[in-house]
């Protein structure tokens, strides 16, 4: 899989699912670092523990607060 098809990497428990573009599914056991150490972070944003995402697939972002003030 070429770095550049990639739109994200989101792990579930001890598998993790590569999303291309062209719609397409990978499962693989690699660490979520190990990928981020392969494709760069900066082409590549890790949003949580266990998500990865192309910087150039996201457009925007909201931040919530997780204050029940």
């Amino acid at each position: 899989i070429v770095a550049s098809d990639i739109i994200a990497i989101i792990k579930k428990g001890n598998v993790g699912t590569i999303y291309t573009k062209d719609c397409k599914r990978y499962n693989n056991n690699d660490t979520i670092q190990s990928h981020l150490q392969r494709l760069g972070d900066d082409h590549f944003f890790q949003i949580n523990r266990s998500e990865i995402y192309a910087r150039s697939i996201i457009v925007g972002y909201e931040r919530i607060s997780n204050y029940r003030g």
